[in-house]
């Protein structure tokens, strides 16, 4: 029995192991096709190089760009057909000219690392096409790092000499930016938080409107707040701290109703029950919740429609209300 259940589990093995194979080589195979097939595609295109036809060469260096390196004559129009297909073919071109760049860092900003000589023309079309061309600037200009970081605000990291408003152009397009800000300031830790809540993350000194307004714009941004108030709290997620008050009043209501309003010789034994105890059972979950002033409200407003009523009045639960009541403040500020 235990042979035949071995020999299966091996035959098993086997076939799964025939399987893997066969579908490994027919990958490798699959793969050599496609090499091979690319193979022959480049060498037509390098074919078309020695073709008359400058239609024919245009279409060679469109679809293989690098073979512009094997151009004999590498003509300025037929450059320029590659380069506006691919930016980066700009590295193949022996001879370059200002249109020639210029075409180049148009479709992909990044050529500009290929640019052999820069000028402020080349240079603010790379980093309008493509902000992180910045880092590739050999002279930066305010107007050029201001257009770099407009595009995207992360380039600001490449800027050699910040200032406030390129610094404010970075963050407004992207908050994550205010990491690269050296000297951050009020405003522009706030134009940050606004456009991106998280950024507060990154923000050095807090303050409590730099966290309003992060969480206005992501309640997700409250695991970066350093001094959590309720206020901000509740503006993070209103419609959980909505959902805990529901949740008290509905625990609270009928003890609230037998306080207020049934106060006779029917009710006397459930008012005594709550002056004795109910305080004590529910404060815990009042504190837990964040809201102790709501037990204070009540229990206040009873004691003064007793007095109202000239009932007789638990004085010393109304001063314990009081001490507890600063206590949990005390506690929730801590906290």
């Amino acid at each position: 029995m235990g042979g035949s259940y071995q020999e299966d589990s091996y035959r098993q093995f086997q076939y799964e192991e025939d399987l893997r194979r066969e579908a490994e080589e027919k990958a490798q195979e699959a793969e050599r096709e496609r090499i091979e097939a690319e193979e022959r595609e480049i060498q037509e295109a390098r074919n078309l190089l020695e073709s008359h036809d400058i239609n024919d060469v245009c279409n060679a260096v469109i679809k293989y760009p690098f073979l512009l390196k094997e151009l004999k004559n590498q003509k300025p129009d037929i450059c320029l057909v590659a380069l506006k297909q691919n930016g980066h073919a700009l590295q193949f071109v022996k001879e370059q000219t200002p249109d020639i760049c210029l075409a180049a860092v148009k479709q992909n900003g990044h050529a500009l690392q290929f640019v052999k000589e820069q000028t402020p023309d080349i240079c603010l079309a790379a980093v309008k096409q493509n902000g992180h061309a910045l880092q590739f600037v050999k002279e930066q200009t305010p107007d050029i790092c201001l257009v770099a970081v407009k595009q995207n605000g992360h380039p600001l990291q490449f800027v050699k000499e910040q200032t406030p408003e390129i610094c404010l152009a970075a963050v407004k397009q992207n908050g994550q930016a205010l990491q690269f800000v050296k000297d951050q300031t009020l405003n522009i830790c706030l134009a940050a938080v606004k456009q991106n809540g998280q950024a507060l993350q990154f923000v050095k000194e807090q303050t409590p409107d730099i966290c309003l307004a992060a969480v206005k714009q992501n309640g997700q941004a409250l695991q970066f707040v350093k001094n959590k108030t309720l206020k901000i709290c509740i503006i993070a997620d209103p419609f959980f701290y909505l959902l805990k008050f529901i949740s008290i009043i509905i625990v609270l209501f009928p003890l609230i109703v037998l306080s207020l309003f049934f106060v006779d010789k029917h009710t006397i034994l459930p008012l005594k029950i709550f002056d004795k105890w109910g305080y004590f059972f529910f404060e815990p979950i009042i504190v837990i919740f964040g809201v102790e002033s709501i037990t204070f409200v009540i229990l206040f407003i009873r004691w003064i429609i007793l007095k109202i009523m000239n009932k007789k009045v638990n004085f010393g639960l109304f001063i314990l209300t009081i001490v507890i009541l600063i206590f949990s403040i005390l506690c929730f500020t801590i906290r």
